[in-house]
């Protein structure tokens, strides 16, 4: 009989140490701190090809989006974070006094896109 106590009590003990770490993918502050970690690590990835997926992603968060902005250099990867809904409009705005404009400056979809999106 002792050793169903001894089993009861190790996993009672067990599921009350996994509950208290906070590392569990059911605790949702855990799953959107991981999220955005991935999020982060795809939109500063080496690869101009995982960039711009990232960024042109629509759930990619606002934060990532202007943070990638304020850092890239490709023309590919800017227009897809242009391109993505979730970019303040400021921040549109902002980047069309930066000198890294004259990348996009012949790309007739992204001028009438943001010239439309600005209009609205």
């Amino acid at each position: 009989m002792s050793s169903i106590t001894t089993l009861r009590s190790a996993v009672k003990a067990a599921q009350s140490n996994k509950n208290n770490s906070g590392t569990s993918e059911k605790n949702p502050a855990w799953y959107n701190r991981q999220k955005n970690r991935f999020v982060a690590a795809m939109v500063t990835n080496e690869s101009a090809v995982v960039r711009a997926a990232a960024a042109s992603d629509e759930h990619c968060p606002t934060k990532q989006l202007q943070a990638a902005l304020r850092i890239e250099q490709d023309a590919t990867v800017l227009k897809a974070i242009l391109m993505n809904p979730n970019l303040p409009e400021k921040d549109i705005l902002l980047f069309v006094d930066d000198p890294r404009v004259e990348l996009l400056d012949k790309d007739a979809e992204l001028t009438a896109y943001l010239s439309d999106r600005i209009k609205a």
